[in-house]
């Protein structure tokens, strides 16, 4: 992934506001989710709302094996 930001956001694990700051230091990158299981793939759905809810769109979802 060369010249991309990688960053590990455990959602299930952070705070309402918590949540509301990583959002917030985003900035208009495209964001591609990724997941593993079904709880991360249920958080990552979470998260999408979340971004929705901001404004922001989730440009890709990765679904890992």
């Amino acid at each position: 992934m060369k010249g991309k930001t990688v960053i590990h956001a455990p959602i299930l694990l952070m705070s309402d506001a918590q949540i509301n700051a990583f959002i917030a230091s985003l900035g208009t990158e495209p964001v591609i989710a990724l997941c593993n299981s079904k709880v991360s793939c249920f958080s990552t759905r979470i998260f999408r709302y979340r971004l929705e809810q901001h404004g922001l769109k989730l440009s890709g979802l990765l679904r890992a094996k």
